[in-house]
């Protein structure tokens, strides 16, 4: 079958209405670090490095250097456990075209990251959706703070979708776009549908690191599991879009090699200077995430501290992790009007669901992520309440 590059709706979105923008509430990042911010993280011998390194090709396969630092990671894998590439779409892109045909069958969660479903779609497999599910709330979290519902995956639910065969799971934990995450008890029973099928378990496991309590954050997919293929990137959890450095992590070297294949006839290899950026970001993580994690606390009480005088406006449903949500607008207003109108009105961008594949077509994606954030939503909430 000839290879299938998917137009995508999220990327069509953005593309049209990016131009108009002042201002975005769906961005899926962090506050961007600067050049200046990582010099200041790097050690004397680092900085050294920088100024000393030449602009030449780097290894296809990722700096062996970088590629050990990622494998700290993954429990009981090594650096070449690890295949870099340009960014994490990339990765994925590879992933699935080293380990989808034709004919096969793969359920992957929705909503989605628009990718997770449509390359799987477009290589000739047949592509089921098990969707996330909403609880009640009110409920008290274990930070204490008042939530108005959540989002569960349906653990309960993968056996009617394993029955007649499947040849792969996919599945995102932290979540985009929801926020949504699942527990080691929901985790090993995923593992073992898997295990029962003999299938591939693809987990894009981008937002790993953004657990909104350290204590829930998993165990990788591919240290669990032989046919575990675990997606990762130096991007979202550090505020480094532009550093394009991302990963996949796998026991089996076979469809690694397959994946890089398949990269020689894209980026073929990653950037140097990327490659030392995301070393000196992954050496200093811990600090890095534990000043966003503050950020996000705090976006999040100003979002919960709102809901209530938007009088039924917003079905908010708290995130456990990342740098998203998912709400829902009320059943009188359409979210793709009002994302037009907010666009036009008050320059605010917001990304509707029907960007996300799933049954929940009239919530948004919501980024909390940016320091501007405070601003930019009480500006949107003043616009909610006046619409």
């Amino acid at each position: 079958m000839s290879v299938q590059f998917p137009d995508y709706l999220l990327n069509q979105y953005q593309a049209a209405n990016n131009a108009a923008a002042t201002s975005r509430l769906s961005a899926a990042s962090l506050e961007p670090l600067t050049l200046q911010m990582m010099m200041e993280y790097a050690t004397e011998e680092e900085l050294a490095q920088w100024h000393g390194l030449s602009l030449q090709y780097a290894d296809e396969r990722g700096s062996v250097e970088l590629r050990s630092l990622i494998s700290s990671q993954y429990p009981g894998l090594e650096a070449d456990n690890i295949l870099l590439f340009s960014g994490a779409t990339e990765a994925l892109f590879c992933a699935f075209n080293a380990t989808v045909t034709a004919g096969n069958t793969v359920v992957a969660i929705t909503p989605a990251y628009e990718p997770l479903l449509a390359i799987p779609k477009a290589l000739g497999a047949q592509v089921k959706a098990i969707t996330l599910h909403k609880s009640g709330g009110p409920l008290t979290t274990d930070s204490g703070r008042e939530a108005h519902g959540s989002w569960q995956f349906p653990v309960d639910e993968l056996q009617n979708h394993l029955q007649g065969g499947v040849d792969q799971l996919v599945i995102n934990f932290p979540h985009n776009p929801s926020g949504a995450h699942i527990n080691k008890a929901t985790q090993s029973s995923i593992v073992e549908f898997a295990l029962s099928a003999n299938a591939w378990l693809f987990s894009d496991e981008v937002f790993r690191g953004l657990e909104h309590d350290a204590q829930h954050q998993l165990p990788p997919i591919a240290s669990l599991y032989a046919r575990g293929i675990s997606l990762g990137s130096v991007a979202k959890p550090h505020g480094l879009g532009g550093v394009r450095i991302g990963w996949l992590a796998c026991q089996n070297k076979e469809v690694l090699q397959r994946a890089l294949t398949i990269k020689r006839s894209l980026s073929i290899c990653p950037a140097i200077t990327d490659e030392w950026l995301a070393t000196v970001a992954l050496r200093n993580s811990k600090k890095l995430i534990a000043a966003s994690q503050l950020l996000l606390s705090k976006h999040i009480d100003l979002i919960e501290n709102s809901v209530s005088a938007l009088g039924g406006r917003l079905n908010w449903l708290s995130p456990q992790a990342g740098c998203v949500a998912f709400p829902e607008i009320g059943d009188s207003i359409d979210v793709g009007q009002l994302a037009e109108k907010l666009l036009t009105d008050r320059g605010i961008m917001i990304i509707p669901g029907n960007c996300f594949p799933s049954l929940y077509q009239n919530h948004f994606r919501l980024g909390y992520g940016l320091k501007n954030f405070p601003d930019v939503w009480t500006n949107f909430v003043d616009y909610l309440l006046r619409y």
